[in-house]
This record gives C-alpha cells, structure tokens and sequence, in this order.
C-alpha cells in the first residue's frame, strides 16, 4: 500500500530523466514505417541465440526491430544486436515488460513514428519455434485492429454482478495504425501506473490495455481461439485422442491419475473418446490447452512458440515437446537452437512431472 503512494513520484521522476537514464542506439536494419517490432528482451546474464534469431526473423519479414533491453548489454551482445535491428533502447528494469512498451511508445511519438502494424512481443517465449510460422501474415491481414494470440477471461463479480474480463497476452500481440493514433490509446500510456510488481503489471498493463482496447470498440481477434481448439478435438477419433493425451500436461495427481486410467484403458469400452475428450475439455478450460497440450497446439493448431517461464507447469510442457521432438513427432521442423535451449532448461529447473 505505502509503494502505491510513491508510484506516481517515482513515474514523474523516470520520465524527467529518460534522455539520461535510457540509452538508444541506432541499428543497420533501415526502418520501414508501414511495420514496426517492439522487442522487449531482459537478459542480464547474457542474449541467448533464440533471441538472435527472433530478431533476424522479424527483419527478414519486413519488420523494423526496435528493442528495448531492460538490462545492460556486453559490448558482444549489443554489437550483433545492433547488427540486426532497427534502433536499441537500453534501460532500466523500471516496470517490467509494460514499462519498456511505455518508453518505446515515447520514442515512436518523439519520432512522429506511425506503423500500420505494431508488433509487441518479449523473450518470454521462443518465436518462432519452428519453420512453418505464419502468424504475423494472418495478424496483419485480420479485419480486427487489435490482433491478439489467446483470448482469456478473468471474469470478477463486483457489487453481485459479474463483468467478462477478456485480455490478450502481452508477450505478442499487434494493434494497428488506428489505433496507435486514437487518443484512447495515447492516453493509456500517459495515464498507466507504472509498477514493478508484477501482479500489478499483469492487471493494469497486459489486462488493463486489452480491456480498454476492446471497451473502446476497436475490433479485436485471437488468432486462436478457443472454439478452434474444441473442433479439433470433436473431429478427432480415438486413436487421433490417445495421441493427444499422450502428450497432456497433468496440474496436479488427481489428473495425472485420470490421464493413467485413461491410457490403461484405451480401446476396452465404446465410450473412452466421449471421456477423453471431457477429460482434455474440462482441464483445458479458458484456453489452457496452450500451456497443457503444447505438442497438440504446435502440431495441430500451428501455435509458433512456447513459453521459456521457469514453472513446473512449463517445464512440464517443455518436456513434452522435447520427448514429441525426439520421436521425429515434428518431422524436424522445430529449430536446433530451441530444442537446446529447452533441454537446458529442463535440466536446470529438474522438476518432477506429475
């Protein structure tokens, strides 16, 4: 309660100092107006090869790389970023990942900079993971203007009624000319209160933008939405399901002990796809199935990434792709440097899998 009090000051404070504090450098990647990537990348011990090639990615499809590094660079690192980027912006953790789309947001302005299309993304997730990787295509030529991967629903009850909240994650979305330009979306940023806690980042920022995105009523798509994930599902036999679940990330025992019986019992009564499917359904609710069926959403549905986060969950999830990549599941089209990255990252985390 008493760091609210001071949040304000401490906003004044950083944006009176940002031509000191925050460090921009110009890149070789010439810049195209029509197609800016604000890349918010944290990685004080040093850039990993994938956020290398998410960069190089960008630029070879026409996006302009402006990114904001909330960490101070080694001069190796930032020579070979500034190689394969727009422009570098170094500065302080202040905010997290909303803090640095707010700086970058300031800098675009400053530079009577006005993209078509504005890519957000962060390296909390390896993009893209594999070749076949068609989501900024079919983000920029959605009708919506506010483009979004997964639609989540954080519904609250206040005062006995209770009001949708729906958001799109922050780690990669795009907004387009209109709505960069709108005075609803200029003064989100003015206005935002700028935190480094991160469940308020989570409510004011990634939730706080989609809600105010969507009441304002620019038109709004998830590239995946849920109902695609349930045809899939219905349209799948037993056999198609068994390799589904096989690949399923149980939360806790209870699941892990459904999911058992579920295998042991494959094949021995005419009912098993009607409860496999309720079973994959139930736990997957409100768009859990990226997180729990990461080989189903990358095989399946095209999901190009998956998340780096260091929790249980996710490891678990990595696991899976590692063991589905292994088998020859995804045919190699994952790349090398994801499945090392992951790898260690499994090794490092070393938590059990339910």
């Amino acid at each position: 309660m008493i760091g609210e009090l001071y949040e304000p000051f401490f906003k004044y404070w950083h944006d009176w100092r940002r031509p000191s504090i925050i460090n921009v450098s110009d890149g070789a990647i010439p810049l195209t107006e029509e197609r800016v990537a604000v890349f918010l990348i944290y990685q004080p011990n040093g850039i990993p090869e994938s956020v290398f090639k998410t960069c190089l990615y960008l630029a070879r499809l026409g996006y302009s790389p402006l990114v904001v590094c909330n960490s101070p660079l080694s001069s190796a690192d930032r020579t070979r970023l500034l190689e394969i980027s727009w422009m570098c912006m170094i500065r302080p953790n202040y905010g997290y990942d909303f803090g640095g789309y707010r700086d970058a947001v300031w800098l675009l302005n400053k530079l009577n900079i006005c993209p078509q299309f504005l890519l957000f993304l962060n390296d909390s997730i390896w993009f893209p993971i594999a070749s076949n990787a068609p989501i900024l295509e079919e983000m920029e030529s959605s009708l919506a203007e506010y483009v979004g991967t997964f639609e989540y629903d954080i519904g609250k009850r206040r005062r006995g009624v209770f009001r949708e909240r729906l958001f799109y994650p922050s780690y990669l979305f795009m907004i387009k000319r209109r709505v960069f330009s709108s005075m609803e979306f200029q003064e989100f940023w003015k206005s935002y209160r700028v935190s480094s806690k991160k469940n308020k980042v989570i409510r004011r920022g990634e939730v706080g933008l989609s809600n105010m995105l969507i009441s304002s009523g620019f038109k709004s798509e998830a590239i995946f939405p849920g109902k695609g994930f349930l045809d899939s599902l219905y349209g799948m036999d037993s056999q198609g399901l068994k390799e589904v679940l096989t690949y399923f990330v149980c939360r806790n025992q209870e699941a892990s002990k459904v999911k058992q019986q579920l295998m042991e019992t494959y094949g021995k009564y005419h009912n098993w796809s009607k409860k496999c499917r309720e079973f994959l359904i139930f736990n997957c609710r409100n768009n859990g199935f990226f997180h729990l069926l990461p080989v189903f959403s990358i095989e399946k549905l095209g999901v190009p990434y998956y998340k780096k986060l260091w929790i249980q969950e996710i490891i678990s999830g990595q696991r899976m792709i590692l063991d589905a990549a292994h088998s020859g599941k995804f045919e190699n089209s994952i790349y090398d440097y994801v499945l090392k990255e992951m790898e260690s990252n499994v090794v490092s985390a070393n938590f059990e899998s339910f």
